[in-house]
């Protein structure tokens, strides 16, 4: 009986996965968009919605440390076909990459909005924190990140110090801030990564920046929380922590597929 070999299987079930993932992906943004300003929202809290469910925008923002990155080891043709518009030919130029320098705004295209990209520390890996701008108000979003005094750096004191303005003039209409564990794990096993204790540590560190008193009532959606292999998940216990420490008064969100939020 013949046999095909298995490496030439390989491709065939590669291409079949990729179009299935790209023709989702392609999907995702359009729809979500459109089905939260019909709900309701405002552009702003639509694209927050977005972030807060999926990793790929419509139009990749990257920063400029990623950009090579992104090119050269997804979009090249081997792990994904090039969606971007750089890289190895034939570009689809579906997602054009646009370079983001810390610090400086940059115009989203075809809306009303702004981002400004910070660099965090991720456990000796860079990741971003996006500061997203419409009329004046903020929204704050960060990626994988650890307390500073955890990465040694002074990362997300840049990002409040940047947004320390806004929030004492209650421009600041929410944070949403990874927890990836429980407030038990140990600081040499979070692996770039928040805990209740510690987001209430830096909590307080924007509202002494922003002359104290300046967070009541800011909701601050918490994500990137990593499920459980047993049955208990962290979620209630997480829920506890944070209120346990909340003597700023914010609002704490833990989030719930297929929540709607509306930041005002």
């Amino acid at each position: 009986m013949n046999t095909l070999p298995h490496h030439s299987l390989k491709k065939p079930f590669a291409l079949v996965g990729l179009l299935i993932g790209g023709a989702t992906l392609l999907t995702q943004f359009p729809l979500t968009f459109s089905l939260s300003m019909a709900g309701g929202r405002t552009a702003l809290g639509s694209i927050v919605f977005f972030f807060s469910f999926f990793t790929i925008l419509s139009n990749i923002l990257a920063a400029i440390v990623f950009a090579a990155a992104l090119s050269e080891t997804y979009f090249n043709w081997q792990a994904w076909p090039n969606f971007s518009d750089r890289g190895k030919a034939p570009q689809l130029r579906k997602f054009p990459l646009e370079d983001l320098k810390p610090g400086v705004s940059v115009p989203l295209q075809d809306t009303k909005m702004s981002v400004t990209a910070f660099p965090l520390s991720h456990g000796g890996v860079e990741s971003t924190a996006f500061v997203v701008e419409s009329d004046g108000d903020i929204v704050v979003y960060f990626g994988d990140t650890g307390p500073d005094p955890v990465e040694k750096g002074t990362k997300m004191r840049d990002v409040w110090a940047a947004v320390a303005d806004k929030t004492k003039q209650r421009k600041l209409k929410a944070i949403l801030i990874e927890s990836s564990y429980t407030s038990d794990r140990p600081d040499a096993q979070l692996f770039g990564h928040l805990t209740p204790k510690w987001i209430m540590k830096s909590l307080h560190e924007l509202d002494e920046l922003a002359g104290g008193k300046a967070l009541k009532d800011l909701p601050v959606v918490i994500t990137h929380i990593k499920y459980s292999l047993t049955r208990e998940q962290p979620q209630a216990r997480m829920e506890q922590e944070l209120a346990a420490e909340n003597d700023l008064g914010v609002r704490f969100v833990i989030p719930q597929q297929g929540n709607r939020w509306h930041f005002k």
